[in-house]
């Protein structure tokens, strides 16, 4: 992450257009670290709506939420995934 620890801003080539995140088809969640020096929850929300069905899920940490809270991420990602309809590992198929 040293490299990028510069630039505050993406490539373009990163960047999905409006509309072709409201083509995105797939379930989609994301765990936004309420401390991301990237980009704060508030600044993502308008691209994350642009997502049919996308939820978003502030949590407490930085750019990797999930590395700094495994258990509370791997929670909400089982959650997510229950509630549209993808069974878990567990439970045959």
């Amino acid at each position: 992450m040293h490299p990028i620890d510069s630039f505050r801003r993406p490539r373009a080539e990163s960047v999905m257009s409006g509309g072709e995140l409201g083509q995105i088809t797939a379930p989609t969640m994301f765990c936004w670290g309420i401390e991301d020096p990237f980009l704060a929850p508030a600044q993502a929300r308008p691209a994350i709506a642009k997502i049919p069905g996308a939820v978003l899920h502030e949590v407490p940490g930085g750019h990797g939420p999930w590395l700094e809270d495994p258990a509370g991420c791997s929670r909400l990602t089982t959650g997510h995934l229950a509630a549209t309809g993808f069974a878990s590992a567990a439970e045959p198929a």
